[in-house]
């Protein structure tokens, strides 16, 4: 991927981008297309790995190793759904469930669902 600064992108900073795009002075299309491809990059990551630990099921390997593998295909996932929904990114592992559980209640209004999800 090349780099790609709206990888850093802040909850203040995408409130300036709208504000800027109320005014006309850019196209949030232009820039949502390219948090987009940002997304689709953690995507073909997550892909990547879910074969690897696909393998690693297929060669009998130890369940930690594969529970491992697993893990860290839905961490880039969720933060490709919350980067694209949200506008918001969040790298440490513990914020993404909970920012993910209010996107379930936001677009689901599940509190059962929601409250299934496991937290730290």
């Amino acid at each position: 991927m090349n780099e790609n600064k709206l990888v850093e992108i802040t909850p203040k900073e995408w409130g300036l981008l709208a504000y800027l795009s109320e005014i006309n002075i850019i196209d949030l299309d232009n820039v949502k297309a390219s948090m987009k491809d940002v997304a689709d990059y953690r995507i073909i990551f997550t892909e990547k790995l879910l074969k690897k630990a696909q393998k690693l099921t297929a060669d009998n390997s130890t369940d930690r190793l594969i529970v491992d593998r697993s893990y860290y295909c839905m961490h880039p996932a969720a933060r490709a759904s919350m980067y694209v929904r949200m506008q918001l990114d969040v790298a440490k592992h513990q914020l993404p469930i909970a920012e993910f559980k209010k996107l379930l209640m936001r677009t689901l209004n599940d509190t059962k669902l929601s409250g299934m999800i496991w937290t730290l």
